[in-house]
């Protein structure tokens, strides 16, 4: 019998350092880091690009969202400024909440192609993306949103457009 418990004790101890040793967080892992799909269903991993970046800008959409459709114009001449510097942008968009998801899809995907961007625009589906960066409570958002990053993934700097951001920003990149 005592073979048997000391069997299953190890058993059990083995299963918890497994899981202990595979949720360590790496430390260049951010809490605002994510994987989504863009409108061409190709995976967008956010830490890659925020590393590559001395600036990442990481902005909250909507089609339903007039204040956010008026600062992509704004966030693409920053970009094509500085984008040699260090700045990446890119726009989470969500979905418009009238409507059902594949409908703010296809809304998303419509709007883009007659106002295309030089960044990746990524699908937050499901919301979880704008929860965790608590941009959207109790089934609605709270938009216009934009977040500044630095390369090792810590906020900067949350705003509701780019001219509020722009002290900032300038700070990082030139």
């Amino acid at each position: 019998m005592s073979g048997r418990r000391s069997a299953s004790s190890l058993q059990l101890w083995a299963v918890l350092a497994l899981l202990v040793t595979s949720s360590v967080a790496r430390a260049d892992d951010s809490p605002y880091d994510f994987d989504l799909y863009d409108l061409s269903d190709r995976l967008v991993r956010l830490e890659p690009l925020r590393q590559q970046a001395k600036l990442l800008v990481v902005d909250f959409f909507s089609t339903t969202c007039k204040p956010c459709k008026k600062a992509l114009p704004r966030w693409t001449k920053l970009y094509r400024r500085f984008g040699k510097t260090g700045l990446r942008v890119i726009i989470v968009a969500v979905p418009d909440g009238s409507s059902s998801r594949a409908e703010s899809r296809t809304a998303l995907e419509r709007y883009f192609k007659a106002h295309p961007v030089p960044f990746p625009v990524v699908f937050d589906k499901y919301s979880l993306i704008a929860k965790r960066y608590k941009v959207a409570r109790a089934g609605s958002f709270t938009l216009p949103q934009a977040f500044l990053l630095d390369a090792q993934g810590k906020l900067i700097r949350r705003g509701t457009k780019p001219a509020n951001l722009l002290p900032m920003m300038a700070r990082y990149i030139r």
